[in-house]
């Protein structure tokens, strides 16, 4: 048995837009795959004058899913869903967790009730999540253990989009007046998305500086001295 979702999102422009439509159908059905998730963007929106007359970038995501998978959890897979209903338990008791496993990964996604908590401010609390989480996978397989990802109502998504959205802007005017542009502090995971994002873009290099919780991410001409 499958049915039909629809999930329409608005963004600032139409790569937000977009990732946050395919966000809100992940979030209703954690196990699907990404591929099968149909995106199109259904205005461009606009930014208008400082401002003044600006619209937002609309995008509607369709996908058709079947019933969740039945679990077959090896024993890492079971300790980490044991860890992620503990901490719903304790702080979430209206929300749920969805657990796959993949080639490299094991995600564990948190749905439905109050993900604010989950997430915390700028993503604080999902972040410390998944570093006892990666800890807990280190502890029982070494080194060879497979990265586990953690994510709460499609926040990773809207969080990426931001981000790349933040980096581009800086990128693009580092290389209109040749000097660098520092970014706002950013944990970890969020200087690596940025570092990510801009490694290919071409005339600037990015690099990290100051110290946690301050550290930030600096956009440099790839010139520069």
């Amino acid at each position: 048995m499958s049915e039909e979702l629809r999930a329409e999102a608005e963004g600032i422009d139409a790569e937000e837009a977009r990732a946050r439509a395919l966000a809100e159908i992940k979030r209703q059905a954690p196990w699907i795959d990404e591929e099968s998730i149909s995106v199109q963007l259904v205005e461009e929106g606009e930014r208008g004058l400082l401002g003044i007359g600006s619209r937002p970038a609309r995008a509607v995501a369709f996908a058709r899913v079947s019933e969740p998978p039945a679990r077959e959890e090896n024993e890492l897979a079971s300790s980490l869903r044991a860890y992620a209903e503990l901490i719903v338990c304790n702080i979430a008791p209206d929300s749920h967790v969805e657990l796959s496993e993949e080639a490299e990964t094991i995600s564990i996604r948190f749905f439905d009730g109050d993900l604010g908590v989950l997430i915390g401010r700028r993503g604080q609390t999902v972040d410390a999540i998944e570093q006892l989480a990666n800890a807990i996978a280190h502890n029982q397989e070494g080194l060879d253990a497979k990265r586990v990802t953690v994510d709460a109502g499609g926040y990773r998504e809207k969080q990426k989009a931001t981000l790349s959205y933040a980096a581009l802007q800086a990128a693009k005017r580092v290389t209109a007046s040749g000097e660098p542009q520092a970014l706002e502090p950013m944990s970890a995971y969020e200087r690596r998305l940025v570092h990510e994002r801009l490694k290919d873009y071409a005339g600037v290099t990015t690099t990290s500086e100051g110290n946690d919780p301050s550290r930030y991410v600096v956009v440099l001409p790839a010139d520069a001295d």
